[in-house]
C-alpha cells in the first residue's frame, strides 16, 4: 500500500471519527505505556520501550490519540554488536467497546525511527506507514483503566504493550 493510500485511509478514519463528535461527552486522557517491540531481525534483542499516550475520547466509544514510544537493545550483526534505538510516534483513531471489561481496535499513521550505532559509526533509518492493533482493557472506576494491546508497527516490527490510562 503506497503512502497516498495510507494517508487517505487515516484521513478517512479521522473524518469518520470527527463526524460523531459530541462536545458535552468529550474527555481528555493521558496514559503511560510499557512493553516490548517484537523485532524480526536475526541477532537483535527486542527493545523494551517506555511511552506516553495522549488522547481525546469523543464519546460513542471513539477516541483520537497520539502515542510516543522509545526503547533500546543490542543488535549483533555483521561481526559486531551495535546499539539499536527504536522510536515510534503515531496518531490513531481508536474504538473501545462498552463495559467495565472491553476490547479495543485502532488504526493510524506511524513514523518509526531506527538508529544503529557503535563507537565508530551510526546509521539512521526512518519509515512511515499504516499501523493498526487490537487489545483489551479493564476500567478501574470512572477515571482509570488498564489496557493490553498488540500493534503492527511495520512488516518486521510489532509491539506488545500495557497501558495505564487516566481520564480527566
Amino acid at each position: 500500500m503506497n503512502i497516498i493510500k495510507k494517508a487517505a485511509l487515516v484521513a478517512l478514519s479521522v473524518s469518520a471519527l470527527s463526524s460523531v463528535v459530541q462536545a458535552d461527552e468529550g474527555q481528555m486522557y493521558i496514559g503511560v505505556k510499557a512493553g516490548s517491540f517484537l523485532v524480526d531481525l536475526d541477532g537483535a534483542d527486542d527493545p523494551e520501550p517506555f511511552g506516553v499516550q495522549l488522547g481525546y475520547d469523543f464519546g460513542q466509544n471513539l477516541s483520537l490519540e497520539f502515542e510516543y514510544n522509545t526503547g533500546s537493545a543490542d543488535y549483533t550483526g555483521f561481526g559486531s554488536t551495535v546499539d539499536m534505538d527504536l522510536t515510534t510516534m503515531a496518531i490513531y483513531a481508536t474504538f473501545r467497546s462498552e463495559g467495565q471489561g472491553y476490547f479495543l481496535t485502532k488504526i493510524g499513521f506511524l513514523k518509526e525511527e531506527l538508529e544503529l550505532s557503535n563507537a565508530s559509526a551510526s546509521e539512521n533509518i526512518d519509515d512511515t506507514g499504516l499501523s493498526y492493533g487490537i487489545g483489551g482493557g479493564f476500567k478501574l472506576g470512572d477515571q482509570f483503566a488498564l489496557e493490553a494491546e498488540y500493534t503492527i508497527i511495520e512488516q518486521d516490527v510489532d509491539y506488545f504493550g500495557l497501558t495505564g490510562r487516566v481520564l480527566f
